[in-house]
């Protein structure tokens, strides 16, 4: 260099976040530079992108423990009820003397069972790359009964299915939408749940205050899924029908519609 000044390199400072692929780019950093020059630019710019990342660090750690790279997740809120886009074109699905519903064509239907005297998951349909989900069971109502043998409501059917994944250990949050009798139009009577369910891949641990944490090997702070369904319970005869949709709670706003257009669209023959 002339006159035997040093230059320190510089180069553009990001932030990254690996699991989510979102990028930060340091505004504060450029300003830094340009204000002080070069190596004292490139100490203040240092300093800032420390002061940003220890902003977002501490937004997201407590309790001495560090998030894993996969515990960060930008994304923009739950779309409301209101602004969900419009339902998808669908596809009919029937199995005769059984029962009939639409599903979006770009779905695909993982196993078909109908055809059998079976009792237990009839029908699977769903995107199974983002893991949206419509489920059609069949079961005898002698395995639904209480304590005294006598059989279950509907309603208490609902509870007991909910209960199973409710009242797991894994289970870190349960969130009641609706439920209630609904008279479908193929005149039988459903007992209707929608509810979320936060699940914890790892270790559930509470905190002082009934706080609740997810973690993992290491002490990490792991990611969570809460998954939001619908859930039908009717009889015929002496079966009982179990009809149930799902999507992550994340996704809801963009496919909670036809998740519930499959779910209003079955019918009992």
């Amino acid at each position: 260099m002339e006159g035997g000044a040093t230059r320190a390199h510089t180069r553009p400072v990001f932030l990254q976040l690996r699991s989510s692929g979102v990028k930060f780019h340091s505004r504060r950093v450029e300003a830094c530079r340009h204000e002080h020059g070069t190596v004292e630019g490139e100490a203040a710019s240092r300093r800032a992108l420390l002061s940003l990342s220890c902003g977002l660090i501490a937004s997201s750690c407590f309790s001495g423990k560090v998030l894993a790279d996969e515990a960060l997740v930008v994304g923009p809120p739950d779309t409301e009820p209101d602004s969900r886009p419009e339902i998808s074109p669908t596809k009919d699905f029937s199995a005769d003397g059984l029962f009939s519903f639409s599903y979006p064509k770009r779905w695909l239907v993982a196993y078909d069972r109908t055809n059998r005297d079976f009792n237990g998951s009839l029908v699977l349909a769903g995107d199974f790359v983002n893991v949206d989900t419509f489920t059609v069971s069949r079961r005898v109502e002698t395995d639904f009964v209480d304590d005294n043998g006598s059989l279950l409501s509907p309603s208490a059917i609902a509870d007991k299915i909910i209960s199973e994944a409710r009242d797991t250990p894994s289970a870190m949050s349960y969130e009641l939408f609706s439920e209630g009798e609904r008279k479908r139009e193929d005149g039988y009577p459903y007992y209707v749940v929608e509810y979320a369910v936060e699940v914890c891949r790892g270790q559930v641990e509470e905190l002082i205050g009934g706080n609740k944490i997810c973690s993992g090997p290491n002490d990490l702070v792991l990611q969570t899924v809460k998954r939001r369904h619908i859930l039908g319970v009717t009889r015929k005869g002496d079966k009982v029908f179990i009809v149930s949709g799902a999507a992550l709670q994340s996704r809801w706003g963009s496919v909670g519609n036809d998740v519930l257009a499959a779910f209003d669209s079955f019918a009992l023959d």
